[in-house]
């Protein structure tokens, strides 16, 4: 099969894949696989020079690696004046269309933003990727080659708008061998096989902040409120996937990979938190949006294009299936209510079955009434928790 033929088959794939996700009611956030043009990617093929960016005499701060820098690390754009700030730099993957093509994988809020209000969508195509972020650095040194590791190559824009359906908090930027390795800091290299988030998997991750920790999948397909801050707004993102304890993710974690704890397979990806749990997105959603691999992918495997198409069609299974559609009923009069802030679908404390859980800055008397611990005979399990922010540290 010639090269022109794959890209062409692997493109029409991605358009079936897209009309997959109406299961999740998310057909429209689609939109972005018209992207995906071969032109489009040649035209954002920006290849590195290895000499541009040998080692400067710059001094060495605490976060800065060696060149190929490991996942797993502090990133930022430039500009971010008058902030500092960092994030994590999740994975390095690979173009389906074209595996030569390799990006750092992180979110929105860390690469796609830049100064003066550090807020999603803000940064453009070709911005610089520093490593470590400026908020390591302690400065922002602008477009240094000492810190470079990439350019900004695609951002999935973020609506603010009330009832959005985002789903990823996501950008990738174009880089190379060179300056990015495909290992996570103490954790490894991730099988590059697909795997989706379920309740009660356990899942590992390595951040700029934390480290490397563990947790639980706690629920998933989450509609949820993330605060981006005052100057920036409030998102709704739909079908995203919650871990705990609390202390499995912090500010600065933004961006990190969250894998099965069991396979080392990429799950999701991490963007914000609070008090009692970490929220991330099902990894196969970037995966469809950007038209990517995980890096390491040989042509031949048995993850594709064909293969991604099936496994999410497969991804909810008949339970969670099930619930889901009589969420897509009750969601709404429960989200309206003052203080709550996402419902899922994950584990319920006593019940064998999954259960609805609802997330609410604190248990009103309107809730209770309307939930009265079931929802149409499903149990449902309410946190009081904190509002979710985006966890990217700055200062």
């Amino acid at each position: 099969m010639s090269s022109r033929t794959q890209f062409i088959r692997n493109k029409l794939l991605f358009v079936a894949l897209a009309l997959v996700t109406a299961q999740w009611g998310l057909a429209e956030e689609t939109r972005t696989i018209d992207q995906l043009t071969e032109e489009g990617l040649r035209a954002s093929k920006i290849y590195f020079e290895e000499t541009s960016f040998a080692d400067l005499a710059a001094p060495l701060t605490g976060q800065r690696f060696p060149r190929p820098v490991p996942m797993g690390s502090s990133i930022s754009s430039t500009p971010t004046l008058p902030f500092i700030s960092a994030g994590t730099a999740g994975l390095r993957v690979s173009s389906l269309f074209n595996p030569d093509v390799k990006f750092i994988l992180s979110n929105n809020h860390v690469m796609g933003a830049v100064g003066p209000t550090l807020c999603p969508n803000t940064a453009p195509a070709g911005t610089w990727i520093l490593q470590p972020g400026t908020l390591d650095i302690q400065l922002d040194p602008g477009q240094s080659p000492f810190y470079v590791v990439g350019v900004l190559a695609r951002t999935i824009p973020i609506d603010f708008s009330l009832l959005a359906t985002n789903l990823v908090d996501a950008s990738i930027a174009l880089t190379n061998t060179q300056l990015a390795s495909e290992e996570i800091f103490d954790v490894g290299i991730p099988t590059a096989q697909l795997a989706f988030p379920s309740p009660g998997m356990e899942v590992i991750k390595s951040g700029r902040t934390t480290d490397v920790t563990t947790g639980v999948v706690d629920a998933v397909n989450v509609t949820v409120l993330v605060n981006y801050g005052a100057d920036c707004g409030t998102a709704r993102f739909v079908g995203q996937t919650i871990i705990t304890p609390g202390t499995f993710s912090d500010s600065g974690d933004s961006g990190s990979v969250i894998l099965d704890q069991e396979t080392n397979a990429p799950v999701a990806l991490l963007f914000a938190g609070g008090p009692f749990s970490t929220i991330a997105s099902p990894i196969h959603f970037v995966y469809l949006l950007f038209g990517v691999a995980p890096d390491g992918t040989a042509p031949d495997s048995s993850f594709s294009a064909e293969e991604l198409l099936e496994r999410s069609r497969r991804a909810l299974p008949p339970r969670i299936r099930a619930l889901a559609q009589i969420q897509a009923r009750r969601e709404a009069d429960v989200m309206r209510l003052r203080g709550v802030h996402g419902m899922g679908i994950g584990r319920v404390p006593g019940e064998k079955e999954l259960g609805f859980v609802i997330y609410t800055k604190r248990l009103s008397s309107q809730l209770r009434q309307l939930v009265q611990d079931r929802i149409e005979g499903v149990p449902v399990h309410i946190v009081e928790t904190e509002e979710f922010v985006a966890y990217k540290a700055l200062k």
